[in-house]
């Protein structure tokens, strides 16, 4: 399989990223960096990471053969407006020192084999350098985001080229993932950033209760805020609030066919293209030996759709079609689970 090569160094990446903040703020002038250019090597730099997701994708599914066969796994890079939107968050964050650039994604049959897995890792002796790993399970984030991040940087001498490279290996029960899909789908649709704790506050106040109550359902650490919440008052604030905001509504609404999918043409990397206006998906499948070809459309849809926000483009990776679909619902429309949930704390 032919991997990107990595082109450019450290410097040459903070600094593309440094234009790309400018040109966002309108600040880029002549004698910076070329837009383009700084485009070409932020585009370079993520597709490099390729290598990497692959090589920890490899090493996550024989760990999880041996602790939660069930487990779903799946990988991505990172998408382009979301890492425009990272570092507007984040003003003095370093392109080079994003974490979250490759991305791998279990979702795991219990709670207690996420610890399992985790364990596992801290015992495997390579290379690799274990950064200090995210526990969002033990402490939620305020937004009611709920997920175990177990970080790497990239070390070996088989293919040094990539040494520095970070990884980010998402843990989550079903529980987390369906809520996550839920409050993605609404900020795909609603066009917030719900996850960043930007929207219209009763919605944000929505899904942190909705999230506090799952905690109940999952005996786990409350969401900050919700200290004092019973179980008893957690699940009917989060009915009330539901009702109220007509979330079934919303999300059954968004719900999108997709027979087209269905058909077997399974490939190992997917480019999935959501149209959230008109409720449209297409896609397109790559085998195994066409990875840079899937990078360099990836980054060509990208160009082609940033300027007007009007598609949603990522490049993932997953076994089947139907093990896509359960990895990335979001992109599907399909929030069943969530709802499913919800719904299940009226009994």
């Amino acid at each position: 399989m032919a991997f990107e090569q990595l082109k450019y160094s450290k410097a040459q990446i903070d600094r593309a990223g440094n234009a790309l903040r400018k040109y966002m703020l309108s600040e880029l002038n002549n004698e910076e960096l070329d837009f383009n250019e700084a485009l070409n090597i932020i585009f370079n730099w993520r597709a490099a990471h390729s290598y990497v997701v692959n090589t920890f994708n490899a090493t996550l599914r024989e760990k999880i053969k041996r602790i939660d066969p069930k487990a779903l796994i799946a990988q991505r890079i990172k998408r382009f407006p979301s890492i425009v939107q990272k570092m507007q968050r984040r003003p003095t964050m370093r392109l080079s020192s994003m974490q979250d650039i490759g991305g791998l994604r279990a979702v795991m049959t219990s709670l207690k084999k996420i610890y399992l897995l985790e364990k596992d890792y801290e015992n495997t002796k390579f290379k690799h350098q274990k950064l200090k790993p995210d526990d969002y399970i033990k402490n939620p984030k305020p937004s009611g985001y709920r997920c175990l991040h177990l970080l790497y940087r990239y070390e070996s001498n088989i293919a040094p080229k990539y040494n520095g490279l970070n990884i980010e290996i998402q843990l989550r029960t079903k529980l987390m993932h369906a809520w996550a899909t839920a409050i993605e789908t609404v900020d795909t649709f609603l066009q917030y950033s719900l996850k960043a704790s930007e929207g219209p506050q009763e919605w944000l106040d929505y899904f942190k209760q909705s999230s506090n109550a799952l905690t109940f359902v999952e005996g786990t650490q409350c969401i900050p805020g919700f200290e004092s919440q019973t179980k008893d008052e957690a699940f009917r604030s989060t009915l009330a609030m539901h009702k109220k905001l007509h979330v079934d509504n919303y999300l059954e609404n968004y719900s999108l066919a997709v027979n087209h999918l269905t058909k077997e043409q399974n490939g190992s990397y997917y480019i999935l293209i959501l149209d959230p206006e008109i409720k449209e998906l297409e896609y397109l499948s790559y085998g195994m030996d066409r990875l840079k070809e899937a990078n360099e459309k990836y980054a060509e849809l990208e160009k082609r759709y940033s300027a007007t926000g009007s598609r949603q483009v990522v490049l993932v990776s997953a076994s089947s079609l139907d093990s896509l679909k359960k990895a990335y619902p979001n992109y599907f429309l399909d929030t069943h689970e969530y709802l499913k949930a919800i719904n299940g704390l009226k009994n």
